[in-house]
């Protein structure tokens, strides 16, 4: 079945087409939400790993994305089939995935029931100290050394599963750019996180009614991936790649607006001045990241030690800030078709920097502020993260989407890489309050790293502003 669209001059946003196109993303952040949740447990509590081996094995999943996110950016934009250039690499990437992440569920099971067998759920639940507990931890370590192959089968699984899932992340990202001209690429972009977040609430949603330690994630990880499945067949369903490209190409040359070969090249490479721009937006989004994953990290540990809050009553405000991106990601886009992507990003980041910062002056008997300081820090997040994106695939043609996109997820994946055991430093030398001047620090770097950047705003050309826009949407 091929997608018809209502607005077939391209002018306007099709909003229906940019939550089709943006399926493959709602798969990849389900599986990623799923793995990043579960996993950790299940190697803690049913293979008694220790918190260092845990570490690196959960890190492999960074170090395999800054190696084959941009390959896989590449080989999309070179790739010539009868499905387009980016569907091959979604449907045998999320299929595979998907398929990997039941493997998992399964080596899992099998690892449980050797536990249940061994009665480590009952002295878990008995232990009544950090001491026992640990004992309990330090036997099924025992458990699963006598016997490695349940471990074994996760960990090719796991390996297997993170590689294909890098397969697609790249292309899936790029076709959001791929279907959508110019002007309107920070609105499909915005819908793209959107239905990220869509997918991180569902999960969250069937891990509070499924997820249990010892009762297992069986049931869970199965749903999770039958979710993804879901998303891949409406996509392919709805979707026909070739066609919607085509169309594309149609209102470019229909509207006067630029594929990207226009000037930026000289014998076939960015000339120095949109290249040092393309340097300074990744710096923006690497800046960006590392103030933003070094605080996600180590807020749970700060709300607690420092706010005095507790676990549960952490949760509140960090569904706020989820539900603040949520709702200011489209209003984010229309801003910046009107003030341009490079101001609306610059106003997000000094939003973020100034509502971290804020955060270095709560105390316990102020900490029920958090929640509205998160709803602002939610709407400065989501000017800047909904247009670094379109602005990076600005400067390339329409023939090296996947390659640039590969460049930004470099970028993103480097800061995560590093920016955890920056912070953990920088807390464990200064305090935990310093964690707040952390990540307003790299926030204002990011608002610096702005005002280098001379390319990379699209402009309307050849057609009604308005029109181009969707003013009217």
């Amino acid at each position: 079945m091929e997608m018809k669209t209502k607005i077939r001059d391209g002018r306007k946003m099709d909003y229906r087409k940019a939550i089709l196109v943006s399926l493959p993303f709602f798969a990849i952040t389900i599986f990623w939400q799923a793995y990043d949740t579960i996993m950790p447990q299940m190697l803690a509590y049913h293979f008694g790993l220790s918190s260092s081996v845990l570490g690196m094995i959960m890190g492999l999943d960074n170090l395999v994305a800054l190696v084959f996110l941009p390959l896989f950016g590449v080989l999309s934009d070179r790739v010539h089939s009868r499905l387009g250039r980016r569907t091959p690499f979604i449907l045998w990437g999320t299929i595979g995935g998907a398929v990997c992440f039941v493997l998992m569920a399964v080596a899992d099971n099998r690892q449980l029931a050797g536990l249940v067998a061994a009665g480590i759920p009952g002295k878990y639940a008995a232990a009544t100290d950090a001491a026992a507990k640990a004992a309990v931890l330090g036997e099924i370590g025992q458990i699963q050394r006598a016997n490695p192959g349940n471990f074994v089968l996760m960990l090719v699984a796991l390996l297997f599963g993170v590689f294909l899932m890098s397969l697609f992340r790249s292309p899936a990202t790029a076709l959001s750019a791929d279907t959508f001209i110019r002007p309107l690429r920070s609105k499909s972009n915005a819908v793209l996180n959107i239905m990220g977040g869509i997918a991180g609430v569902v999960f969250l949603v069937l891990n509070k009614k499924m997820a249990s330690l010892y009762g297992g994630f069986f049931t869970l990880i199965l749903c999770s991936s039958l979710m993804m499945l879901v998303g891949l067949a409406l996509y392919m369903l709805f979707v026909r790649e070739p066609k919607l490209v085509k169309q594309v190409e149609e209102d470019n040359k229909r509207f006067g607006i630029e594929t990207g070969d226009d000037g930026k090249r000289v014998d076939g490479k960015l000339r120095p001045d949109v290249r040092k721009s393309l340097f300074y937006i990744l710096a923006v989004v690497v800046f960006m990241y590392m103030g933003y994953n070094a605080f996600s990290t180590h807020f749970s540990v700060y709300a607690i030690k420092q706010l005095g809050m507790t676990p549960s009553g952490i949760s509140g405000p960090l569904l706020i800030r989820v539900v603040s991106v949520l709702v200011f990601c489209i209003p984010s886009a229309m801003l910046s078709t009107r003030i341009g992507r490079k101001m609306t990003a610059r106003i997000g980041l000094a939003i973020v920097c100034v509502t971290i910062a804020s955060v270095y002056f709560l105390t316990p008997s102020t900490a029920r502020l958090i929640g509205p300081i998160f709803a602002v820090f939610g709407f400065g997040f989501a000017l800047v993260s909904v247009n670094m994106g379109p602005m990076v695939v600005e400067l390339c043609s329409d023939a090296d989407v996947g390659r640039y996109m590969g460049y930004y997820y470099l970028a993103t994946t480097a800061a995560q890489i590093v920016t955890p055991a920056f912070a953990g430093v920088f807390i464990d030398k200064v305090g935990q309050r310093s964690l707040a001047v952390y990540s307003a620090l790299f926030a204002l770097l990011g608002f610096a790293a702005t005002f280098f950047v001379k390319h990379g705003d699209s402009k309307p050309v050849g057609v009604n502003a308005a029109d181009v826009l969707g003013g009217s949407d």
